[in-house]
């Protein structure tokens, strides 16, 4: 009897061990470092948890790569000459590989041999030209994240009846895909949490899809959507929903849908072409963040004062030119964008709003006096544009001349001045506001940023005219800039970095080749700045 006491409480304290070890390598994978070549990654081997070759026309994995023994994640992104059959071949021998990126390859079809990748948790498969999955891919039964966007041409009928028997699949990506219909076995899908199906042309959703009773976070932005599906109202664990970019939608009808979800915390109904907020609205009680940016509307109910549980409220690029006096009830609100309207002036009640941590109000004729005032009555919210910033500044167009009073400097102008990179001088102006690098075709951007990143002052950065054929993914370090204009360049697209500009407000691509897809993702990857 003693000795199976012994035996259990060793057994127990084995188990423990284990999800303790567990939960330590989930926290060192997050912290890990990304080596971005096999050449650094070689130097210090028994260091190396994630590893990204993307972008580097491999025709085979190299052979040094075993020599990786931790690998837990791998990112073979964008090596179209990869014979995928090898690849699969070689890395189910990392038996902790838990995250595969094999997007942008060109693969039309995936090996039988994927269903040998048993620990495997995250699969990206995005933007290739997949015709089918194999029924292998139901054994990796471990799988959580599924990444399928831009697979259009995909059998989804079968694929779902697959994606189906996936017994741990969290999150599931099916972004522009041209999807008209989805199958009624999406309802199968019993422990998904997020479902993307941003860029489709869905106008409705299956009934059977009320069952997904544990779905968090649903994406239905840019689709073809007049109404709300009412299957949306059956999902009673819904807290993010994105119905953005379907213009004519009902939005009185969507209320009257989202009362029946009484957890939704996040709506978006940007660039829907809307007029009119119903009344309604203030039904949605449990609202924290509503976004109707690049709308119509030009008159805000007062019942918008309801949502006293709200953090955020977007109301960019409309027709505003009132707001109601109840807005003064939201005392939870944190973030208020009203970038772009027509206001002229603001309700005395805006001084109720304490815990107002950001208010944007660029590009409204409202009197430099009333920003003044509304400063002094809200000290610690930081309000766009600073009152001072509306009195003009001096500019200066040589960092020479800027030197002469470095504390007095808010703009720097040095178009056109064959630069090639950005003087390390340029630090020593501590109060460096606006830069224009304007017209300077040799310029070494990466080099350039390295330094402004060192300028946490830096709210406008403008580099137009200047050949740019591609933006550093350091960019995402300059964390306050407010405005970044890029027009006339050779760009194609932004790196993913930029997500990091939390308060960016308007970036300017015009006269760039960006194609219209780039900017739908663009959009999608700065949902709070206005994209030209």
């Amino acid at each position: 009897m003693i000795r199976k006491l012994v035996m259990a409480l060793l057994l127990g304290i084995f188990t423990l061990f284990q999800t303790v070890a567990q939960e330590f390598n989930n926290q060192q994978l997050a912290k890990a470092k990304y080596y971005y070549s096999l050449e650094e990654a070689l130097k210090e081997t028994d260091k190396v948890y994630k590893l990204s070759l993307e972008g580097q026309d491999l025709k085979e994995l190299p052979k040094d790569l075993k020599k990786l023994k931790n690998l837990y994640v791998l990112d073979l992104t964008n090596n179209p000459q990869l014979n995928i059959e090898e690849v699969i071949k070689t890395v189910k021998k990392f038996k902790n590989l838990v995250a595969l990126n094999l997007s942008q390859n060109q693969l039309k079809q995936l090996p039988g041999g994927m269903g040998n990748l048993s620990n495997l948790r995250e699969l990206y498969l995005s933007n290739n030209e997949l015709t089918t999955l194999p029924e292998a891919i139901k054994e990796l039964k471990g799988l959580e994240i599924l990444h399928l966007s831009n697979n259009p041409a995909l059998n989804w009928d079968k694929s779902f009846e697959m994606l189906s028997q996936l017994p741990n699949l969290l999150l599931l990506d099916l972004s522009f895909n041209k999807l008209t219909s989805l199958p009624a076995s999406t309802g199968k899908l019993s422990k998904l949490k997020q479902l993307n199906l941003a860029g489709n042309q869905l106008k409705t959703l299956p009934s059977e899809m009320g069952q997904l009773k544990q779905l968090l976070s649903l994406n239905m932005q840019q689709n073809s959507l007049k109404a709300t599906p009412s299957t949306v109202g059956q999902l009673k664990s819904l807290i993010i929903l994105n119905l953005a970019g379907n213009p004519g939608i009902d939005f009185e009808q969507t209320v009257h849908i989202l009362q029946k979800v009484p957890g939704l915390k996040s709506l978006d109904l940007s660039y829907c072409q809307l007029s009119l907020v119903p009344f309604a609205i203030g039904e949605l009680k449990n609202l924290q963040s509503l976004e109707l940016s690049e709308n119509q509307i030009s008159i805000i109910p007062s019942q918008i004062g309801d949502l006293t549980n709200l953090r955020k409220l977007i109301l960019r690029q409309n027709r505003l030119d009132i707001l109601p006096s109840s807005i003064g009830n939201l005392n939870n609100l944190r973030e208020l964008n009203l970038v772009n309207n027509r206001l002229e002036v603001l309700p005395v009640s805006f001084e109720k709003l304490i815990n107002l941590q950001q208010l944007l109000l660029v590009n409204n004729p409202i009197p430099v006096n009333t920003l003044f005032a509304l400063k002094k009555k809200l000290p610690a919210t930081v309000i766009q544009p600073e009152p001072e910033s509306l009195i003009p500044a001096k500019e200066y167009t040589s960092i020479a001349e800027a030197l002469k009073e470095p504390n007095k400097v808010r703009v720097l102008n040095l178009t056109n001045q064959n630069l090639e990179q950005l003087s390390e001088l340029v630090t020593q102006l501590p109060k460096l506001e606006k830069l224009v690098l304007d017209e300077n075709p040799g310029l070494d951007l990466r080099q350039s940023l390295d330094i402004l990143k060192k300028l946490p002052t830096i709210q406008v950065l403008s580099i137009r005219n200047a050949k740019i054929k591609e933006i550093p993914e350091t960019i995402g370090e300059l964390g306050n800039l407010l405005q970044l204009y890029l027009n006339g360049n050779e760009l194609t697209q932004l790196p993913a970095s930029m997500s990091s500009l939390g308060k960016l407000q308007i970036i300017m691509l015009a006269d760039n080749p960006i194609e219209e897809e780039q900017l739908i993702k663009i959009r999608s990857m700065l949902p709070n700045t206005l994209v030209f």
